[in-house]
């Protein structure tokens, strides 16, 4: 143990005497400050917040994995390359100890970094917050009710842990089919079936159509139409208010914005009073329930941003929960359709735990991500030259961004089975490369705590088994194992 944490120390201090760690520190601790200042917001306390959380944890991971990916290829090479390593294998060390060591020392730091890191922004953003409630004696009435109800937005939308609900989708594919059977029954002018007409690259084409054409309906409100959005599985008696967050478009995905006039609304179960209780065949009281769409005062909306509306949970004795389901809706009063894109949803977000926590998730991830990088860059530095071993993990990196992109497509088909020939083989290469890379994307949390979002502990749990456990310790024992049989005799010499 004494020789594991003697190597530590030393690579500790190794590694703050390198001049491309000390330039990579300068410019994390720079951008902590200003990056919230140089990106632009809309100016109020609200979207300076935002930006902050969104843009400050992203570049404060980015640095630490750039410090990780130098640090783990200068730290398992730069012995060999100076002909020191021997003093060290000599000792009694094993060389198992050895890479852990040095691994240990450079997280270690890394780990010092990113707690510091994370608690200035936290600290800033708290700032920043109780800044934005600050009122002087010169402020007429409406400021401080301006004042107040942005410092109770930033509360509500931004420092919190909100569990995110999806509407409910139907099963697409059967409504496909249905639609391509209902065409494919009809008949020529000479009798013929439409079905034996067309080839089966036609009927694909028919069958890709059809599915946007259902895509499409399940995503737009016609002039003077009230859609209406089911969800399940929300928390049982819930008597909070929580928040639809949505996003409207007009003309499919156009980003012009405009303002568009319609009303939100929701489904209220009231309790049915009768004079006589109704009991179920077990004796147990049966109350019964009369549902009522209530829908609230007609207001101007712009597309394309994202807001968010406030809907208390019970109205007059009636309550939009009931049995873990909830129905929400939109009345499009505009003289034309109204889009809403499916993975907008609207969704209906809950609040579960504290901002703190929610906080201190997303760090764990970012941080998680940082130990995964620099992990991959001591498994390429155990047996490859130091420039080598840096080039391999930007490139293990890049094909994990690459594999994700490739899985892109699938979102407009729903199966593969629908997919094009060409997205359907990059598809299947896509899955082939994630059996064995590590996508870093997957570690990136801020866009969840920049907007209020609850970090599920079941997708960090599934994150540390397929990513770090099931891909990244096989990858570094291996790294373990072929520096174990790296003929040291062998280093560089000087000339």
């Amino acid at each position: 143990m004494s020789a594991y944490i003697s190597i530590v120390k030393l690579t500790c201090r190794g590694a703050l005497r390198s001049h491309v760690f000390q330039f990579l520190l300068a410019i994390l601790l720079l951008g902590i400050l200003i990056i919230p200042n140089t990106i632009k917001a809309d100016g109020s306390a609200y979207g300076f917040i935002k930006v902050s959380l969104e843009y400050s944890l992203s570049f404060i991971s980015l640095m630490l994995m750039l410090s990780g990916i130098w640090l783990g290829a200068q730290t398992m090479t730069q012995d060999l390359e100076d002909n020191r390593i021997h003093m060290i294998a000599v000792k009694p060390v094993s060389r198992p100890v050895i890479w852990l060591g040095k691994f240990s020392g450079v997280m270690l730091l890394l780990t010092v970094l990113m707690v510091l890191s994370s608690l200035a922004v936290y600290g800033f953003v708290r700032w920043q917050y109780r800044k934005a409630g600050l009122i002087t004696d010169q402020e007429n009435q409406e400021s401080v009710a301006n004042v107040r109800r942005e410092q109770a937005k930033i509360a509500n939308e931004l420092l919190t842990g909100r569990r995110a609900y999806m509407p409910k989708m139907p099963d697409v594919n059967a409504m496909v089919q249905k639609k391509f059977q209902e065409q494919m029954t009809k008949t020529t002018q000479d009798g013929k079936r439409v079905l034996n007409v067309y080839t089966e690259d036609q009927r694909n084409k028919i069958i890709e159509e059809l599915r946007r054409q259902v895509l499409a309906s399940l995503s737009e409100v016609k002039p003077q139409t009230t859609y209406l959005w089911q969800y399940e599985g929300l928390p049982k008696d819930f008597k909070g208010n929580f928040f639809v967050r949505y996003r409207l478009y007009t003309s499919g995905t156009s980003q012009n914005a405009e303002k568009v006039a319609g009303s939100w609304g929701a489904v209220f179960f009231f309790e049915k009073k009768t004079d006589v209780a109704q009991k179920k065949a077990g004796g147990k009281d049966e109350t019964e329930y009369v549902a009522s769409y209530i829908p609230r005062k007609p207001e101007q909306y712009l597309t394309v941003s994202v807001n968010e509306l406030e809907f208390p949970s019970e109205f007059q004795g009636g309550r939009i929960i009931h049995n873990q389901q909830a129905m929400i809706g939109f009345t499009n009063i505009t003289a034309k359709p109204i889009q809403f894109q499916l993975a907008d949803g609207p969704k209906i977000l809950i609040k579960q735990v504290s901002f703190f926590n929610n906080y201190f998730r997303a760090v764990f991830m970012e941080w998680l991500g940082v130990f995964v990088v620099t992990m991959i860059a001591f498994a390429a530095a155990s047996f490859l030259s130091m420039p080598t071993a840096i080039f391999f993990t930007l490139c293990y990196i890049a094909y994990g961004a690459f594999s994700l992109f490739l899985q892109g497509p699938i979102k407009n088909y729903g199966s593969v089975a629908a997919m094009p020939g060409m997205d359907k083989f990059g598809y299947i290469f896509s899955e082939i490369l994630l059996t064995a890379v590590i996508p870093v994307q997957k570690f990136s949390m801020s866009e969840f705590v920049a907007n209020g979002e609850l970090i599920e502990l079941s997708m960090i749990g599934a994150v540390i088994l397929y990513q770090v456990v099931l891909k990244g310790v096989p990858l570094a024992l291996l790294g373990i194992w072929i520096y174990t049989k790296r003929e040291f005799a062998m280093a560089s010499v000087k000339r």
